[in-house]
């Protein structure tokens, strides 16, 4: 994910990239990064608005989300190796 992205478009691309290692033909929606990321979905719903009512992700948030799809890129190329 590139850092000049803001949180929204951040969270947009994320969940089209976990789309798209999940196999999907579509992003992921908000209930499916929810629970990949272990958060309720209010909250992922308020990190979602526009910063001015929105909800800031702390810096972890944003590490454990690149975290995620680094975990799950590592996990498509293991499962085609073995393939």
């Amino acid at each position: 994910m590139m850092s000049s992205l803001n949180q929204q478009e951040f969270l947009r691309a994320a969940m089209a990239e976990f789309g798209r290692l999940q196999g999907l033909d579509r992003p992921a929606t908000r209930d499916e990064m929810c629970e990949r990321l272990g958060v309720t979905r209010p909250t992922f719903d308020k990190w979602m608005l526009d910063s001015a009512n929105g909800r800031k992700m702390s810096n972890n948030v944003w590490c454990h989300v690149r975290e995620v799809l680094a975990h799950e890129t590592l996990k498509k190329k293991v499962k085609k190796s073995i393939a």
